[in-house]
């Protein structure tokens, strides 16, 4: 299965920002590739954006930050690009549906997204079907700042009835080609199970989140290594060519 960068044919972005068309893309824009993978540091650079909303309770699962635009890391997850059909896909969801973006009465933009996903739990079906509501936060701003909360609901599942789960998104511009993504997560109850039960529950989450978040981790540094090796084949080609073209030099005929 190919990884790649989004594809801006068929994206459908959030009204909040224009489309970003593919040149933005462009490996020939050298300033946007990566010349490192990413950094997991705590300390935040000079002039780095800091958000408007702090992370969850919960857990945090990723905070790193990448040489890469945060416009450009908002459209490879919040679009239906090629990179998310590909990791949903290796998670094996299915029958993925997205609905539009909407502003809601408090000036937000929300969506919903429908899906199945295959569950290996004993005491589970095979298969259970999933809403996620995502809020993008009106106070997002362009080439800034995103934060996106997506409350996840799990439907099928044994006690499925007693919580949800939200996942907060929080994309900060670090430099003009680099930025920051931290994701945490919640558990909330809309009822208070029994001790038993909610052991069942909080291991049954945490573990299937643990291992979304770490193959999203990977999947996007994988993005990542292939932008820098498309780069370093388009320069040796590039230099190459120039090379020729400035000793006036032609392949030799036979």
């Amino acid at each position: 299965m190919t990884l790649s960068v989004p594809d801006n044919r068929t994206n459908q972005r959030s009204p909040l920002t224009p489309h970003i068309p593919p040149s933005s893309l462009d490996l020939n824009d050298n300033e946007d590739l990566p010349t490192e993978l990413s950094d997991s540091s705590e300390t935040h650079d000079e002039g780095e954006v800091q958000p408007f909303h702090e992370d969850l309770n919960g857990r945090q699962y990723l905070n790193s930050v990448y040489r890469l635009g945060v416009d450009k890391m908002y459209d490879l997850l919040f679009s239906e690009s090629d990179f998310m059909r590909d990791f949903l896909e290796r998670r094996r969801f299915s029958d993925v549906v997205h609905r539009p973006w909407r502003k809601d009465p408090d000036g937000n933009q929300t969506r919903e997204l429908m899906y199945s996903i295959a569950l290996n739990n004993p005491l589970a079906p095979k298969a259970a079907t999933v809403t996620e509501t995502q809020t993008l936060y009106k106070a997002s701003q362009e080439n800034e700042c995103y934060v996106i909360d997506a409350e996840v609901n799990a439907h099928d599942v044994p006690y499925h009835d007693y919580f949800y789960t939200v996942n907060r998104y929080v994309l900060t511009r670090v430099a003009k080609n680099k930025c920051r993504l931290r994701v945490s997560t919640e558990l909330r109850y809309r009822k208070q199970p029994w001790g038993l039960v909610k052991t069942f529950i909080e291991r049954s989450f945490w573990s299937g989140l643990d291992e979304y978040f770490r193959h999203l981790g990977h999947l996007i540094l994988l993005v990542f290594l292939n932008l820098m090796l498309f780069y370093k084949l388009w320069m040796l080609e590039y230099t190459t060519s120039s090379l020729t073209a400035s000793h006036g030099l032609r392949p030799q005929e036979r």
